[in-house]
């Protein structure tokens, strides 16, 4: 009769170096798998805040660069209606506070003769009045004016204006609107060149950090030229020597002045 092979059953030192080595292995597994996601996560947040940043840089710049601008129709001595005063340096681009900046221009309006003058506002919150406005948010402001001072709305118009406000303007403005809400910190300043201010000049300071995770952020800084703001007699109040006449050359031709 033969005899019955056992097989040799493993010991339990083997047992537990066994479980010692596949938990390594695990441990490795997941200590990469880990970092991976956190890399994706972060590039994907990063490049995410680049494009965003691109983008509100652009409009900012967009706004705050045309500040003091008086367009050439103001200079239309047949229409008063676009006659108004120039905008002064300190009302074309204000620094309210480090993290509020407005700037006062002309733009044309929907109608080939007619110019409107608006004044726009960035600002980070909280915003008193607006309901759950946060520090992380920066928020934009666009308003109807006719000097940069006094706001003209649906309450003051027939005062200030003498007239309804039109579809268009109503269309344009609009009370605190946010635009980012990716916001650590935000800051406008004029920088120092040559050991003196240059208010010519807007830097803007912004922290994007990445929404419920703020321990990825990113530093941006934009230069916005404010080549407006210099022309101090660029327009006035129409009369027959405004300076930027909507002919041009017309006062020059019939001054006879070659």
């Amino acid at each position: 009769m033969r005899k019955l092979k056992h097989s040799k059953a493993l010991s339990l030192v083997e047992v537990m170096v066994a479980v010692f080595v596949t938990s390594i292995v695990a441990i490795v597994v997941i200590t990469l798998l880990n970092t991976g996601n956190r890399t994706f996560f972060q590039v994907s947040k990063t490049s995410d805040l680049q494009n965003e940043s691109n983008l509100l840089f652009s409009m900012i710049e967009r706004d705050l660069a045309r500040s003091g601008f008086v367009h050439p129709l103001r200079g239309d001595i047949d229409n008063t209606e676009n006659c108004q005063e120039i905008i002064a340096p300190e009302v074309a681009i204000n620094i309210v506070s480090g993290t509020e900046v407005s700037s006062c221009f002309d733009r044309p309006g929907f109608e080939d003769e007619k110019v409107l003058r608006y004044k726009i506002t960035y600002r980070q919150g909280p915003i008193d009045g607006v309901a759950a406005s946060d520090s992380n948010t920066l928020y934009k402001r666009v308003e109807r004016t006719n000097d940069c001072n006094i706001i003209i709305t649906q309450l003051n118009m027939q005062d200030v204006m003498g007239r309804a406000l039109t579809e268009e303007e109503i269309a344009i403005t609009h009370g605190w609107q946010p635009v980012s809400d990716n916001i650590g910190t935000i800051n406008f300043s004029y920088p120092t060149i040559g050991g003196e201010v240059n208010d010519h000049i807007l830097d803007v300071h912004i922290l994007f950090q990445t929404r419920g995770t703020p321990v990825y952020s990113l530093p941006f800084r934009k230069r916005v030229y404010l080549k407006n703001t210099s022309v101090d007699s660029n327009s006035g109040l129409c009369d027959n020597t405004c300076p930027n006449q909507k002919y041009i050359f017309l006062r020059v031709y019939m001054l006879g002045v070659s």
